[in-house]
């Protein structure tokens, strides 16, 4: 099965949606390399002619009809000819509104999620304080739902990559034992890295294509987000031209950084440090969602679909937590869907979808005899996250857990 398509008897109640923002420009440079110009201009591509025009709309009425509203904190959609860094491109644009149209197709039309009179009501988005979480929200809303007037949206922006909020959760957003376990976390990462042959070999290649030292290049994933920017938008490898001659990082260096990555990303996941981390991390957003969907059970939730709009930084510990990560760096534009869906007798069960693929049989917190229906019972999550992650913590509360008193 696949996100939107339930099993007999059952009707899909809500949506939370973790996603994370589309393409962008690169964060990092390499000496010697002239970044590629990307078009962060949406206005040229003839797919988004009409979510253009919708939001030209909104921008002009908005100073008068929500002044205060986070509305107004960044621009639309992207809209410079060329992108500075780490920003949305129009590609990543454009993957955010093909993502919400496909959605549209699957909740609204097929299950109804969402009623057309009552969107206001029935949406909620929060964003990162960045234009490309910002302006992905906005595509995927657009996408999802294209007849609401997106001045009536409930948008929070918040500063945390993990998408916590006080006033949501009723908990800390500043966990002083997180930072605590990162320092020792890289410290550990350093020392196991000093040595490693496989980093060695990748930037001794890269350094000679580039004429520098290897000393002086970043770590191997910067290194391979800008291979993979070049690889993305259909450009040659990262090339430098010196005294005449030409020459270029190769697909084999390339595989060797995807290696290394993939490692890195599985060695995380055996961590304990990293692993509590992980969790403490992401609880507050997993006690806000626990809640909300306790509400729901009673209906006294107004929301239908929740929409998060992050990074990496918040997809990656997500789904460490839930026990679905599998090393592999989340791309792009992905998505994690935890829908929940109610039986004839007004028993809940949650599924959780990662990029289309129903990932409910692998979730941490649910056994595979105890799914029904391969629907995993509402009161498994909610266990885990108010009862089980208190125990993990061997605390008596979160606040204990982050070093509060």
């Amino acid at each position: 099965m696949f996100s939107g398509e339930g099993p007999p008897g059952y009707k899909i109640v809500h949506v939370h949606l973790f996603i994370r923002h589309g393409d962008r420009s690169p964060m990092y440079t390499l000496p010697n390399h002239k970044a590629p110009s990307l078009s962060c201009s949406l206005r040229n591509r003839d797919e988004a002619i009409e979510f253009i025009s919708t939001m030209d709309a909104v921008r002009t009425s908005l100073p008068k009809k929500r002044p205060k509203s986070y509305l107004n904190r960044h621009n639309f959609y992207p809209d410079t000819k060329v992108c500075n860094g780490a920003m949305l491109t129009d590609l990543g644009a454009l993957q955010h509104l093909s993502l919400g149209r496909h959605l549209h197709k699957k909740y609204i039309v097929k299950l109804r999620l969402l009623q057309t009179n009552n969107t206001k009501e029935q949406l909620y988005v929060r964003s990162t304080d960045y234009s490309r979480t910002f302006q992905s929200a906005l595509a995927l809303v657009h996408g999802l739902q294209p007849g609401f007037d997106l001045s009536e949206l409930n948008l929070d922006i918040v500063q945390s990559t993990h998408m916590c909020s006080h006033t949501s959760s009723d908990l800390p957003c500043k966990c002083q034992t997180t930072r605590d376990l990162l320092i020792a976390i890289k410290k550990e990462e350093r020392r196991r890295q000093a040595n490693d042959s496989a980093i060695m070999t990748i930037k001794a290649e890269v350094g000679q294509v580039l004429a520098v030292p290897p000393s002086s290049l970043p770590w191997v994933s910067a290194i391979l987000e800008v291979a993979m920017t070049h690889i993305c938008h259909d450009l040659p490898l990262p090339c430098v031209n010196i005294n005449g001659s030409s020459s270029c990082i190769s697909w084999q260096t390339v595989g060797k950084m995807w290696s290394h990555h993939d490692k890195e990303g599985l060695l995380s996941t055996s961590n304990y440090a990293a692993h509590r981390r992980d969790r403490l991390l992401m609880h507050p957003l997993l006690y806000e969602v626990a809640n909300r969907l306790l509400h729901v059970t009673r209906n006294e939730e107004r929301t239908r679909v929740v929409l998060y709009s992050g990074h990496d930084l918040t997809l990656t510990p997500l789904l460490k937590v839930l026990g679905l990560f599998d090393g592999r760096w989340p791309p792009y534009a992905s998505r994690l869907a935890l829908e929940t869906w109610r039986n004839h007798d007004n028993e809940h069960f949650i599924r959780v979808v990662y990029n289309g693929e129903d990932v409910t049989s692998s979730l941490r917190l649910c056994d595979h005899d105890e799914l029904v229906d391969g629907l995993c019972p509402l009161d498994k999550f909610i266990y885990f996250v108010r009862y089980k992650d208190i125990q993990f913590f061997g605390k008596s509360s979160y606040a204990e857990a982050c070093g509060e008193k």
